[in-house]
């Protein structure tokens, strides 16, 4: 038999649930096709990073706003090779930041010629190291922030899941927090796909795991696609 008191139940169980069925801003996707199908038009944006004529350097402190030539760290290599040093590099969806404990190791977009000879991208790409937060050093991250949001975004991994594992924070206006995506495998494409008029304003790389010393994560990226609507 209907009754007030019910009702009222109802409304305060319906006031409870519905903001939490509102945090599932995005999707994690391991797959690109999947990703392409699930994205109006299998997206509009993309960067290979091919466009660079000279590495691009993007570690916490660099200051140098010019080109030069010096041993560059990538891998096991150490280097001469033409590069520009910032705290940031400019790519077409917005601008990668290197941030906390600078190790002096990746961080950069690797123009042709690549340095790595042992790399699986024989293309420009983007050789990336993050590490946890230790005793005597914060944590290094690497920061996106596109240039206005995007709904949809993704890339290619290569090593991401080898020590401290990749994790990825997306997050919307103000920081706010819409989600993390977990690399699933060594060696895997991973995205997003965001809600309806879901707007992602800067992606965070960071460690799922702590390994203490200079191990962190060292991994590289290429191929990036993402929708704006």
């Amino acid at each position: 038999m209907f009754s007030m008191a019910r009702l009222q139940t109802a409304l305060v169980l319906l006031t409870i649930v519905a903001p939490c069925q509102a945090q599932a801003a995005i999707v994690q996707y391991d797959s690109r096709t999947a990703w392409e199908a699930a994205v109006p038009g299998g997206g509009n944006l993309s960067d290979n990073f091919s466009t660079y004529e000279a590495d691009n350097v993007f570690r916490p402190g660099r200051v140098l706003t010019g080109a030069g030539i010096g041993a560059i760290g990538i891998g096991a290599s150490r280097v001469r090779h033409h590069f520009v040093a910032l705290n940031h590099a400019d790519f077409s969806m917005g601008t990668m930041t290197a941030m906390g404990y600078d190790w002096n190791y990746n961080n950069l977009i690797d123009a042709l010629p690549i340095q790595d000879p042992n790399s699986v991208f024989t293309t420009a790409h983007v050789p990336i190291f993050i590490n946890a937060a230790e005793a005597n050093r914060p944590a290094t991250t690497v920061r996106i922030d596109f240039s206005s949001p995007v709904r949809s975004w993704g890339a290619l991994f290569n090593g991401a899941r080898s020590g401290e594992r990749l994790a990825i924070d997306v997050l919307g206006a103000g920081d706010v927090l819409l989600g993390t995506l977990l690399v699933a495998s060594n060696n895997t494409f991973l995205g997003f796909v965001g809600t309806v008029n879901e707007q992602v304003r800067a992606l965070v790389f960071r460690s799922q795991l702590l390994i203490v010393g200079a191990n962190g994560e060292a991994f590289l990226m290429d191929d990036a696609v993402g929708y704006r609507p």
